[in-house]
């Protein structure tokens, strides 16, 4: 009895397999784009926590007297979410580690 592979019976491809390499193929792609939908959700939840967390920390120097709120653009929370996390951070590293001249670097960076 012959080996079947040293013939090349089964390598050739059938109609039934190329279905199912096409269908898997598609498959790939749409899981591909899940991936990347909900791997930019998860960026954005952590923007708007790291923003919860600014303005939080705003809203207790604004108690404190530290800040004066008048001096804030009104589309302050807007130009907080158009920055990147990275932004983000260093912003929030700024107020946490400063006093009234790193919040006004904070607000340059926001006019930016």
């Amino acid at each position: 009895m012959r080996d079947k592979w040293s013939t090349g019976e089964d390598m050739e491809k059938t109609e039934e397999s190329e279905g199912c390499d096409r269908i898997l193929a598609e498959t790939r792609q749409k899981l591909r784009q899940i991936k990347d939908y909900y791997r930019n959700q998860l960026k954005e939840v952590r923007k708007l926590i790291i923003i919860n967390s600014l303005l939080s920390e705003l809203s207790a120097m604004k108690a404190n007297r530290l800040l004066d709120s008048n001096k804030l653009d009104p589309n302050f929370v807007n130009n907080l979410k158009a920055l990147s996390v990275e932004e983000l951070i260093l912003l929030k590293d700024h107020l946490k580690f400063s006093n009234e001249n790193g919040i006004k670097l904070a607000v340059e960076l926001m006019d930016k």
